[in-house]
């Protein structure tokens, strides 16, 4: 990752994105998104900078390249990813609740 430079200030969350799907058709086949990610905040802009770092398919070691885009609020993150990736994204979010 450090060949492809990576972000150094701000709040930021890292994601590892795994997912593979059967496509049928006249020649079926299983389409992968296979990367890891790097979301930076532009706080106080409602923008986030996404890190898109591309990973080997046959090394899942091995960064093989780089995309940037951002996630303009108050567009869905679930379109932007799925049109980037090329790929049906849902976004849900896993939470702790307090009670007291």
């Amino acid at each position: 990752m450090e060949e492809y430079g990576m972000p150094n200030f701000g709040i930021m969350r890292a994601y590892r994105v795994t997912d593979s799907r059967l496509v049928m058709g006249i020649h079926p086949h299983i389409e992968r998104v296979n990367a890891v990610i790097i979301a930076r905040s532009m706080f106080p802009l409602p923008v986030v900078e996404i890190w898109d770092y591309k990973v080997d398919p046959r090394d899942p070691h091995r960064i093989i390249g780089l995309e940037r885009f951002y996630i303009v609020y108050p567009s869905n993150p679930g379109e932007v990813l799925t049109e980037h990736f090329d790929f049906k994204f849902e976004m849900f979010s896993w939470g702790k609740r307090y009670s007291g």
